[in-house]
């Protein structure tokens, strides 16, 4: 799961009393596009040590900053998309979080199912952000993987689509970042306990 959950997968756990406050920042079913969705996973975690001696993750984890994830599934076109959102210490912190992200992510799925071809490509327009990065993959299997970066501030959001060959186009996740920037991506802080749930 480390390319759905990016810097959630290597974070240090959380005390439960902190993540539904940071769940709740994330968006719900009701905000996606059309489509019968349930959410399959959901997570709150702290940046941990694994990320590095990187200034932007010694910075977070000293903040005590969260980044949660939630985990979609659209049981009428079987696709599935994640949406992360994180608040690093500062603007600069989450340009170069997403920065690393991007080169994580990309080894990541280079490791995942047969590649037939992958590529960043120029991301869309995105009101009122500071970086962007947009990513898109096939494998075989008619496989097809989005992924759409950006940071407005301190905040960092991703969102990463998967399904069968156009079954996402860029403007429904451009929709779905915008959607989850407007209900702000502060994560919430100070915490240590995982918390997950299933449907």
């Amino acid at each position: 799961m480390l390319g759905e959950r990016g810097l959630a997968a290597v974070t240090r756990a959380l005390r439960p009393r902190d993540t539904a406050t940071a769940l709740a920042r994330v968006i719900g079913p009701a905000e996606l596009p059309e489509g019968r969705w349930d959410v399959t996973e959901q997570i709150t975690l702290r940046i941990g040590p694994l990320t590095g001696a990187a200034p932007w993750a010694l910075n977070a984890r000293s903040a005590g900053e969260l980044s949660a994830l939630r985990v979609f599934v659209d049981r009428t076109l079987g696709r599935t998309v994640s949406v992360q959102a994180t608040t690093l210490a500062s603007a600069e912190d989450a340009r170069a979080a997403l920065d690393w992200f991007r080169e994580r992510m990309q080894r990541s799925l280079a490791r995942r199912g047969r590649t037939i071809d992958q590529q960043d490509v120029e991301p869309p327009a995105v009101p009122a952000v500071d970086a962007t990065w947009a990513h898109e993959q096939f494998v075989s299997g008619y496989g097809y993987r989005l992924t759409l970066g950006a940071t407005r501030a301190e905040k960092l959001v991703l969102v990463h689509a998967r399904g069968r060959h156009y079954t996402w186009a860029w403007p429904e996740l451009v929709d779905i970042l915008e959607t989850q920037l407007a209900k702000g991506a502060n994560c919430g802080k100070r915490g240590t306990e995982q918390n997950q749930g299933h449907d």
